[in-house]
């Protein structure tokens, strides 16, 4: 196919802001879009090659992947191969055995479904740790290239309309079910093929359908392609995280790509601009810009410890894009010419590194990311143990209404715990003040204790788990009504899924912004009903946080032997971080009893994360076993929740 300058260019218009999303410049908050624009440009080029080859009878399979291997797998492997000395050096045993997994998923191409399983990461901090984490869409791409040209050889008989008309029909079937899931399964919808097909089938059919309708010059030409690319540029700055993806939303870039595509060539002005010599040099680079940017910015926060400014993440982007130059000239360059690498040393050479790195992933998962690399091995395994989820009485009461002996530590208990991971971890808190109390916990993941009212808050909350909330706390509702014994209640919930900017409150069947004084009320008025139910409720507020990972911090100071106060927060930057939260929990404490353990966590302007040895906290927000047991003792949580003590505080 004929070279288009501007396709490239376009290709550095989608790189570029996906590298300071992860940067994490907020102006370019949809910049992840980038991924979307590429996706089309992808399935317009490969589509172009396959169809036109059918055509003329000249198409090969072989051939075909040896193209792909060609364009992919030498950047891809590079770049795997630096990243292990640094994730030797820098990552713990369990992020390095996650790294490990990776590099097997990565060879495989099937990285999307194993971040899939350890779902919720793209979005969330974790994610921030994770130097292959943005291969998921190598994969798809991939696993799309595996079947698509297969597809193309059943049907391509058939003749063009027929082909045309069958693959809007699946793109339309594809679109349909992304919107759906970006509502009910977000996180499916967001790593796996079928919900992304429709956006390499958008590609498709352009390759297909729009090349004898192109208008090189004129108005038509020059106002479409500059609708297009306005329509491509408007996401990376107007969308956000909260945006489900993909999704009926994500039609305007995707629209806006097939739009610059097609009119956007040399003749317009957008062809000009997208033609324009710089552009066009970091499009020429832009896959192993994609390759560089996730490693260099993981490994900078794990050895920065989070702790990385704005003027660094602009350097490590620009690093990026001089070791993509490095590695476009030196490393996918040549391996593209069959002068110099043959057909049977591109396949050869590409299954031995791979097998090479799958077994390095493969051992490395095996042997627990290696914790002897620390000199004191069980220093390092003990780590571990001390900072493992804390969910209170048992694992498995952490997502559904359970009635079982795992979710009490008696048949007649006398206070229930109820909320959602900030209740969990309370519970060995309450015990360690009281081993004899009579507790049922009754918990569920991002659902806080309130009645009638659950969080729509993307890309995890949704209308879906707001309904299974409700639910949840109807059933709450029920057993308290209907169980005698019961005298106290623990409620305990962060509220951010249910106040923060972007979230939105399902109530009466309805979405709704956010609103403190409505969600006050509602939160009164299932207190007031425990009351009236003669059980006598105890609202724990969370601990201070600023959203950083303390435990990651205090993991990280054992690893380099640092300073672990140094993880100590500030409490004018947790008071800044929590303001809303903590305006809510002051209105309800003018009527109810309201436990603030920044009480006891901050004084003299500084929190801590530990105590006498002891790690306070599991990650951000949550405490540790041994922190909530250290919390109960010191603050008597049995104590303040029946009563017989008041709330004392930090001397």
């Amino acid at each position: 196919m004929q070279y288009r300058r501007e396709i490239d260019g376009l290709r550095a218009v989608a790189v570029v802001p996906v590298i300071l999303f992860h940067a994490g410049f907020e102006a370019f908050s949809g910049g992840f879009i980038g991924v979307d624009v590429f996706f089309v440009i992808s399935g317009y080029l490969i589509t172009t090659i396959i169809y036109r080859e059918i055509q003329e009878g000249d198409f090969s399979l072989v051939r075909f992947y040896e193209r792909r291997v060609r364009r992919i797998l030498p950047a891809l492997m590079f770049v795997s191969m630096v990243c292990i000395p640094f994730a030797w050096l820098w990552m713990l045993p369990d992020e390095f055995a996650g790294f490990a997994r990776s590099l097997v998923a990565v060879n495989i191409f099937a990285s999307n479904i194993l971040f899939l399983q350890e779902s919720s990461k793209y979005f969330s901090s974790t994610a921030d740790l994770m130097p292959m984490i943005h291969t998921w869409s190598l994969s798809v791409e991939e696993q799309f290239y595996f079947l698509f040209p297969l597809f193309i050889l059943v049907i391509a008989r058939s003749g063009r309309v027929f082909v045309l008309a069958l693959l809007v029909v699946l793109a339309a079937l594809s679109l349909g079910v992304s919107d759906w899931g970006a509502k009910t399964y977000p996180l499916i919808n967001f790593y796996l093929l079928p919900t992304r097909a429709w956006e390499l089938g958008i590609g498709a059919i352009l390759a297909i359908g729009a090349t004898s309708v192109v208008q090189r010059s004129g108005w038509v030409a020059q106002s479409a392609s500059a609708i297009g690319l306005a329509m491509v540029i408007y996401p990376f700055f107007f969308f956000s995280k909260y945006v489900g993806t993909p999704s009926f939303w994500t039609l305007i870039p995707v629209i806006g790509t097939a739009l610059t595509i097609v009119f956007g060539r040399q003749g317009t002005v957008v062809g000009k601009i997208l033609g324009w010599k710089p552009v066009v040099g970091i499009g020429l680079i832009s896959y192993s810009a994609y390759l560089w940017h996730q490693p260099i910015f993981a490994f900078a926060r794990i050895r920065l410890w989070g702790e990385v400014s704005d003027a660094t993440y602009l350097s490590l982007s620009i690093l990026a894009l001089i070791l993509a130059y490095f590695s476009w000239r030196f490393v996918e360059r040549p391996f593209r010419n069959k002068s110099a690498f043959n057909r049977k040393m591109v396949f050869s050479s590409a299954a031995g590194f791979s097998a090479a790195l799958i077994a390095f992933g493969v051992i490395g998962h095996k042997a627990s990311g290696f914790p002897w690399r620390h000199g004191n091995e069980a220093l390092v395994l003990n780590l571990e143990n001390r900072l493992r989820p804390n969910r209170g009485l048992d694992n498995t009461c952490n997502t559904v209404f359970k009635l079982v002996p795992e979710c009490r530590t008696s048949d007649e208990p006398e206070i229930i715990v109820w909320g959602d991971s900030h209740a969990m971890h309370l519970v060995n808190g309450i015990i360690a003040s009281n081993p004899d109390a009579a507790i049922v916990q009754m918990t569920k993941t991002r659902c806080a204790p309130i009645l009638d009212v659950a969080s729509i808050a993307p890309p995890r909350n949704t209308e879906m788990r707001a309904i299974s909330c409700l639910k949840f706390n109807e059933n709450v509702k029920n057993y308290i009504s209907t169980t005698k014994n019961l005298k106290f209640a623990v409620l305990a919930s962060p509220l951010t899924s249910y106040l923060k900017g972007d979230a939105q409150l399902y109530f009466d069947g309805q979405a709704r912004a956010p609103d403190v004084d409505f969600l006050v009320e509602r939160f009164k008025e299932t207190l007031d009903w425990l009351q009236q139910n003669n059980v006598s409720p105890v609202v724990f507020q969370s601990p201070p946080s600023n959203g950083k990972n303390a435990a990651n911090c205090i993991a990280r100071s054992i690893w380099f032997g640092a300073n672990i106060t140094n993880c100590n927060r500030s409490l004018n930057e947790v008071e800044v971080a929590n303001a809303t939260v903590d305006g809510f929990m002051s209105k309800l404490a003018k009527s109810h009893k309201v436990v603030r353990l920044k009480d006891y966590i901050c004084k003299n302007g500084e929190c801590i994360v530990t105590e006498d040895g002891v790690f306070i906290y599991m990650d951000s927000g949550h405490l540790s076993h041994e922190g909530s047991r250290l919390l109960g003792e010191k603050m008597d949580f049995y104590g303040v929740i029946t009563g017989d003590k008041s709330l004392s505080v930090r001397q």
